[in-house]
């Protein structure tokens, strides 16, 4: 026989050793529906002989998607070892988990999981438990916790030693920073749609929207609302989403969503794709005062880099100016006086230990944790509907005619040094007039051009009592990149 009808021949005798057709493509052809062929190697062969018929749309998934032809299935992603605690031993003749964890997936994609681990969406899970989830698992019950809080920030998965079977207490379960029984934190499939993990899926904002959504991190709404989310689909249509590598600088991106400006890479030194969403944000606005982000200047170089790919660096320049502005402004009119003043309430023993029974408490959490975050995050988006009626307006409803006036029925006179202030001073003197008016707004002006954007009190304000000499030290740095 000639040589190359035998290389022919070799090289199809060793494809057909890895190469089967599914059961669900032998059905499928058997009924006259369809036909695919996919790499499986004989454990995931012996997978697909149960599971084909017990969970059909599930391997179809699988089928469709790229995995499926580079030889991983089933058993590659499914197998354990006999000491994992939550391995099920001789599952017809393997042993396997449920759970595919981070460190499964890190086995072939070990850079995207060294990234993602570095993240604080791995780290999610942490509240469990702690004073943060206090509202889910306390004031409304366990229950909401776990199909609510824990739904996004992760569960612990807890499983039975003797039987190892896991626990309704925590499983099922996609949350971001799932604590997983093999020790590892983060679950890739909170993004990553299984079976098929299309990178076209991973990359819309509706995944994202998912957890960053609502009252009180409301991104995918303010992001729907801004030039970018309402032009994203019309501008970008052609746009191969599913391409291995997508790129700013090179691929007619023409509008960015969540992915392209937090997670997607650009040809600019420096800004390649990353799985820590928090390596290119500069302020932490989550919390009750916002504080710069450890490396907050070379995690803004990197978000510029991408914003300079379709803006003009004074363009660029200017909003950042604007988000700095914004947020000094609420860490100094708002946030830092109302802490200043819930303290010295609670110093004076006019509240008890419990966190949010009283008035004043909630007050104060729905300040920052709701209103407070809206605003920041607005100004951050570009989302002028949640900078004003849905933030700012808010923020200053809240705290000028709920918060200020309980402190003062609980401690008459606690909120006299902070009122005395020239940008709090509107509220006791009378301005009706055209001339009133612009000096109000003169003041305002002044305060935006003089406030700093570190915590601290403004330029404008009035000599620190010492009651407020607190408020005036400096407030370290951010030690984490939570995402809201």
């Amino acid at each position: 026989m000639p040589e190359r009808p035998r290389l022919i021949i070799a090289c199809f005798l060793v494809y057909s050793l890895v190469t089967t057709v599914s059961p669900l493509a032998a059905r499928a052809q058997d009924k006259g529906l369809y036909t695919t062929t996919a790499m499986a190697t004989p454990q995931t062969q012996k997978c697909l002989e149960c599971h084909a018929s017990m969970n059909p749309n599930l391997c179809m998934s699988w089928e469709r998607g790229k995995h499926a032809t580079r030889g991983i299935g089933c058993y590659e992603c499914h197998m354990a070892s006999d000491t994992d605690p939550d391995a099920l031993v001789d599952h017809h003749g393997f042993t396997i988990s449920p759970l595919v964890t981070p460190k499964d997936c890190g086995r072939c994609h070990p850079a995207e999981t060294a990234s993602f681990l570095g993240s604080q969406h791995a780290k999610g899970g942490r509240v469990l438990h702690s004073l943060s989830n206090y509202w889910g698992e306390v004031v409304e019950g366990y229950a909401a916790s776990l199909g609510g809080c824990q739904a996004c920030h992760g569960s612990k998965i807890k499983v039975d030693p003797k039987t190892r079977k896991i626990s309704a207490d925590g499983y099922p379960n996609y949350g971001i920073g799932r604590i997983n029984p093999d020790g590892s934190e983060g679950n890739c499939s909170a993004c990553h749609q299984r079976h098929d993990f299309r990178l076209a899926a991973v990359r819309r904002s509706e995944v994202c929207g998912r957890c960053h959504i609502g009252p009180d991190h409301p991104q995918i709404e303010i992001w729907q609302e801004s030039k970018h989310g309402n032009a994203f689909d019309e501008m970008n249509k052609g746009v191969d989403f599913d391409k291995p590598s997508l790129l700013l600088g090179q691929d007619p991106i023409a509008v960015p969503n969540c992915v392209t400006c937090h997670l997607g890479g650009t040809i600019a030194s420096g800004s390649g794709s990353t799985h820590d969403p928090g390596a290119r944000l500069s302020w932490n606005l989550r919390d009750a005062i916002s504080v710069r982000r450890n490396d907050w200047r070379a995690n803004r170089s990197r978000m510029q880099a991408v914003c300079r790919n379709c803006h003009s660096p004074a363009f660029v320049k200017s909003h950042f100016i604007q988000l700095d502005k914004a947020v000094a402004l609420y860490n100094h009119k708002f946030a830092l006086p109302a802490k200043e003043i819930i303290e010295a309430v609670r110093a004076a023993g006019k509240l008890d230990p419990s966190p949010v029974n009283e008035k004043l408490e909630r007050d104060f959490w729905h300040l920052w944790h709701h209103q407070g975050r809206r605003a920041r995050m607005g100004v951050a988006m570009m989302g002028a509907d949640y900078v004003q009626w849905q933030g700012f307006y808010e923020v200053a409803l809240l705290f000028y005619f709920e918060f200020l006036p309980e402190a003062e029925r609980l401690l008459p006179g606690v909120t006299a040094a902070i009122m005395d202030r020239p940008e709090h001073r509107w509220l006791k003197k009378a301005i009706h007039t055209p001339e009133d008016i612009k000096k109000a707004i003169a003041d305002g002006i002044a305060f935006w051009e003089e406030a700093s954007p570190e915590p601290g009190p403004p330029a404008t304000s009035s000599t620190p009592t010492p009651s407020s000499a607190s408020a005036s030290a400096p407030i370290p740095t951010a030690t984490d990149s939570r995402q809201q």
